[in-house]
């Protein structure tokens, strides 16, 4: 994200406010209206971190602060962030790679995501190509199961 957005990708960050070596004025990176708070130096504990009172105390803050508030984690397969922090979330949107991620991953991942709670709102398709005239896309269309009522 900050490299896209043209900030530090090295700035003090989320790990530094979680560990209680910076506080948030010093983590934060704005462009324009938009406040971004990056990853930070790789702590040895992430998962600790991110399960943390002060994570906690973090995202109420922000709630309270900001309109919206974005979290934008690793891939859900790669590390178990991201479903730590989906589950802190109001709502989550799971963005898939067109043409990469395989349906059979997808329902894995979005299944492991609800059974810890995860507030899925939304999934996102992107990088996708546009087809050759008189090419047929109907693959990329699919059901996954609805969420459980609440």
């Amino acid at each position: 994200v900050a490299t896209n957005l043209g900030l530090d990708a090295h700035h003090i960050g989320l790990a530094e406010l979680l560990a209680g070596k910076a506080g948030v004025d010093d983590c934060l990176q704005s462009i324009g209206s938009l406040d971004v708070i990056c990853a930070g130096e790789m702590p040895y504990n992430p998962q600790e971190l991110l399960a943390s009172t002060r994570m906690q105390t973090f995202l109420e803050w922000a709630r309270h602060r900001y309109d919206r508030v974005i979290l934008d984690t690793p891939a859900s397969q790669s590390v178990s962030d991201a479903a730590l922090l989906c589950g802190m979330a109001d709502s989550v949107i799971y963005v898939i790679k067109s043409e990469v991620t395989s349906m059979p991953l997808v329902r894995k991942s979005i299944g492991q995501l609800l059974q810890t709670g995860a507030p899925i709102t939304g999934v996102v398709l992107n990088q996708v190509s546009r087809p050759e005239p008189g090419q047929r896309r109907d693959h990329y269309y699919d059901y996954l199961p609805a969420a459980p009522a609440q």
